[in-house]
């Protein structure tokens, strides 16, 4: 979540660890918040990060989106520590390149997965 989640020396310490783990793969993505959503997490947002709240409201407002600059930004560098820590890396920008089916093409049905 922009502000909250997405601190890039805790990112990168998570990439570590989980290569340390034995994880080959990991992604990351910016949070979407469709209508539902931003109504039950703009209360939130706004008491417990009231510093943010604007933010989100103006990012939020038109778009489930986080807008493209922090996305691509959030790719970017998520590709770099993936590859530092040879980790397989996703990121959303990768299924708007590749399509919708893509990240399903790339990890087993089993596995886990967690998105920041």
């Amino acid at each position: 979540m922009p502000g909250i989640t997405d601190n890039p020396s805790d990112l990168e310490a998570l990439v570590k660890r989980v290569s340390e783990a034995g994880a080959t793969y990991v992604g990351a993505c910016a949070v979407r918040l469709k209508a539902a959503a931003r109504k039950r997490y703009m209360p939130f947002i706004e008491q417990e990060f009231p510093h943010l709240a604007e933010r989100y409201r103006n990012t939020y407002a038109n778009s489930a989106y986080a807008g493209e600059k922090y996305r691509e930004g959030l790719a970017k560098f998520f590709d770099r520590i993936t590859t530092k820590y040879g980790v397989r890396g996703w990121s959303a920008r990768d299924d708007e390149e590749e399509g919708d089916d893509a990240l399903g093409a790339l990890v087993p049905p089993l596995q886990l997965t967690f998105e920041l």
